[in-house]
């Protein structure tokens, strides 16, 4: 069982923001930060899923994936390096 979460930061449009916030309600699968959606953002996003894994999962898990949109995963090649990890 691998959890899978999105990370996003806040756009800068109301409804779009209201169909994020509808998404989460059925799915509960979204990490939103308070800093606005954009290129320049990037690092303090990925930061900021740092401090929340920090916070919230260090503890009880063993790791932590971070892939952004544009990264290609062999996810088939991923799960047979995680096994040996294991």
């Amino acid at each position: 069982h691998i959890p899978v979460l999105y990370a996003l930061a806040s756009p800068n449009n109301v409804s779009v923001q209201q169909s994020i916030l509808n998404e989460d309600q059925l799915n509960h699968d979204l990490l939103q930060f308070h800093l606005l959606e954009n290129y320049y953002n990037l690092t303090l996003k990925t930061i900021s899923v740092f401090h929340w894994y920090n916070r919230w999962c260090a503890t009880r898990t063993r790791a932590l994936l971070y892939f952004d949109d544009d990264l290609l995963v062999n996810v088939d090649r991923l799960i047979v390096y995680l096994r040996r990890w294991n």
